[in-house]
């Protein structure tokens, strides 16, 4: 894949910028007509052909190279090593007690890839000590979301994903090789609320319209982004925006 390119390099959808070759039983693969540049080459393992559903995986396994091209010939060696696994936890700020924090569930989603449940690593359903683990995870680009089996009574919401010092819920969760991230998700009950009213010019209710909050920094303008907060109005004119991350708006 072309070195730099967005989107993670081992399930992007965005085929026509990747260039894929099997592995021969003597470990070779030869990938042609490659124009010069620079490119990241990535290996994984698959599952067996054949295998049962249901029965053991093998190890997952990858390596990564990066290489540059200008019109000769490159041979490249990669040595695979074991996939990664990612730990979490998840924290609840308020003064009330927390939810069934057991019928949560994270994921970690490659971008290009929706929402789809199997796109990502196994693993993130919560446990009783407020602790999930990611299994086989692959380095690349990922979307943090949550999912709950049961609705939560209050006002629980989500606050941050931190990892590395990062806030994932505004960008991609990055893992690089050899990462022993720690993924810390943090819910409050005393969600942020801005409210406000909407009124014409003459001072009276003005309820027939959208209310868009979006920030005021560009590079924060993206599809699905939480900083991106819309609602209606009442017939009185009033609205509130809740769970809006701090910031200029």
């Amino acid at each position: 894949m072309r070195a730099g390119d967005s989107g993670n390099l081992l399930r992007s959808n965005l085929v026509w910028r990747e260039r894929v070759a099997t592995v021969d039983p003597q470990g070779r693969f030869t990938i042609s007509d490659v124009t010069p540049g620079k490119y990241t080459l990535l290996a994984q393992s698959t599952a067996a052909a054949g295998q049962t559903a249901g029965a053991a995986q093998p190890a997952a396994t990858w390596a990564m190279s990066e290489v540059s091209v200008d019109g000769a010939d490159v041979a490249v060696s990669l040595t695979m090593q074991p996939a990664m696994t990612i730990a979490g936890r998840v924290v609840f700020e308020g003064a009330t007690a927390p939810p069934d924090f057991t019928t949560l569930s994270v994921r970690l989603v490659p971008p290009g890839s929706g929402s789809s449940i199997g796109s990502g690593p196994p693993g993130g359903n919560v446990g009783a000590d407020r602790a999930f683990t990611f299994t086989r995870v692959m380095p690349g680009d990922y979307r943090v979301l949550t999912t709950q089996r049961a609705s939560w009574a209050g006002s629980w919401g989500l606050r941050s994903a931190m990892a590395n010092n990062r806030d994932a819920l505004d960008g991609f969760l990055t893992i690089r090789p050899g990462d022993t991230t720690e993924l810390v998700l943090t819910y409050t009950g005393r969600p942020t609320e801005v409210p406000a009213q909407s009124q014409d010019a003459g001072g009276r209710p003005a309820p027939d319209y959208f209310i868009v909050l979006f920030p005021a920094d560009r590079a924060q303008w993206t599809p699905g982004s939480r900083r991106i907060v819309s609602t209606r109005p009442g017939n009185h004119g009033h609205y509130s925006l809740r769970y809006v991350p701090p910031g200029e708006y």
